[in-house]
């Protein structure tokens, strides 16, 4: 999957979002971030049914992954952190 222009719509950004969270599963080491990965799965079910605004779903998937990683002191690979990056980066919309 291509990169994302940044004008791109909430079909374009879900998409990408339920892509890079299967890769991310693909590639997790379950043991060290399991409360991680449940996270992950509700909010990868939440995007595949396409029943809430696309930038409110990553807004608050955003805050809650914030909040497993600080609460469980979950530590990521440099592999695991680029990813997870990529994946916030898709609630930053820019209004011109």
């Amino acid at each position: 999957m291509g990169t994302l222009r940044w004008f791109a719509g909430g079909q374009e950004r879900r998409e990408r979002a339920i892509f890079l969270i299967n890769q991310m599963f693909s590639e997790f080491d379950s043991k060290n971030a399991n409360p991680l990965y449940q996270v992950l799965d509700s909010y990868r079910t939440e995007l595949k049914f396409d029943e809430t605004s696309t930038p409110y779903i990553l807004n608050r998937m955003n805050i809650d992954i914030s909040k497993v990683l600080l609460n469980n002191n979950i530590r990521l690979s440099s592999t695991e952190s680029s990813q997870l990056k990529e994946l916030r980066a898709l609630s930053h919309i820019r209004i011109i």
